[in-house]
């Protein structure tokens, strides 16, 4: 397996969206402001799409 400049780039930034998405998510902490709250479900799934989508940007095997 060989991997892209593509996927090299989008797999590290899904992991860091994923795990700030995780940080704001009020189940962890409670005394975070409504505003980041409200972003942490659309984070944790952006950074999961693009964690997904890194997998797709394979070079082919010669």
């Amino acid at each position: 397996m060989v991997k892209t400049n593509l996927r090299r780039i989008l797999f590290p930034l899904g992991v860091w969206i994923t795990a700030i998405g995780i940080a704001f998510n009020e189940s962890f902490i409670k005394e975070i402001p409504d505003y980041l709250s409200v972003l942490s479900i659309p984070l944790l799934i952006s950074g999961l799409v693009l964690i997904v989508a890194s997998n797709f940007f394979r070079k082919k095997q010669t």
